[in-house]
């Protein structure tokens, strides 16, 4: 979700369209957005979401054993 956000934000400031895959309905009109897969991390996925992925090392963490 980080990297959709900057992506797109870096995209506006560089006067370009940011891609959207979608739109939400804030009750008055249909706003452009770009949906993103959001992933759950809890004590039995943190391994693999965080760690596995290469979003952190294992060395930023204690106790995942």
């Amino acid at each position: 979700m980080v990297e959709d956000s900057m992506g797109m934000a870096v995209d506006i400031l560089d006067g370009n369209e940011p891609e959207t895959t979608g739109s939400y309905d804030n009750g008055n009109i249909e706003v452009p957005a770009k949906q993103t897969e959001v992933i759950v991390v809890e004590q039995d996925n943190v391994q693999a979401e965080l760690i596995d992925s290469g979003y952190y090392e294992a060395s930023e963490f204690t106790g995942l054993e």
